[in-house]
This record gives structure tokens, sequence and C-alpha cells, in this order.
């Protein structure tokens, strides 16, 4: 899991998803986001050095960076460019936010399939 959002970032939470408990009580709401990778030019995703990476949901009530000094901006870069949609531009990830610590977790290990769930 990666943690993008920390409480300093305002408005960075979401208003639509999925409730579930968290198992110590406290409520989280799942959804997914979109990460893109910084581009070169429109066609072309620009290396692992580049610029923050954009992290939304398709409401884009949740919108936050990941920067290239974060620890797991690397593995994320390389999986997006690797396996992700619109020739390595844009990945999708489930996450969730944690009323409770108001942090929002991607789960960078799994990016999702390409479907009409994540046509956004």
């Amino acid at each position: 899991r990666t943690r993008v959002v920390r409480k300093k970032d305002a408005g960075a939470q979401p208003t639509r998803g999925t409730a579930e408990s968290t198992g110590s009580g406290q409520i989280a709401l799942r959804f997914r986001v979109k990460i893109q990778v910084p581009l070169v030019n429109a066609f072309t995703p620009a290396g692992p050095e580049g610029s923050s990476m954009s992290v939304y949901n398709k409401e884009r009530t949740f919108v936050s960076t990941v920067g290239h000094d974060h620890p797991r901006y690397g593995h994320l870069h390389a999986l997006i460019t690797k396996e992700g949609s619109a020739g390595g531009k844009k990945g999708y990830f489930n996450a969730f936010y944690d009323r409770s610590t108001e942090e929002a977790v991607v789960h960078a290990h799994e990016l999702l399939p390409f479907d009409a769930k994540c046509d956004w």
C-alpha cells in the first residue's frame, strides 16, 4: 500500500465510494483512482526522474500527486509505463480513505485491468 495523501493536504477527501469497516470500528471509503505519469509530449511518458504523477478519482473530488521523491514513485512509474493503459501513460488502482486518520492509501501493488469501470 502507498500512502499518497496526508492530513495536511486540504480538500483531498473523496465524496463517493463504498463504505467499509477497517476492523478497528472506523469506516473507510473505498474508491478507484487514476494515476497519470508526467509526459514529455502528448504521446510520450517522461522518465522516472520526471515531475509529479497526478492522482485523482473519476469525479475529481479527490485530487493529489505523487512526487518524484515519494518512496514508491519509481515502482508506480515502472508499473504504469510497462502495464498501464493509453500506451503506459495511466494506471487505475483501488484506494481507500480512512476517515479516522484522514489519509488516502493506494493499493499500488495491483494495477486494475482497463475496462468500462476504468474508462475516464
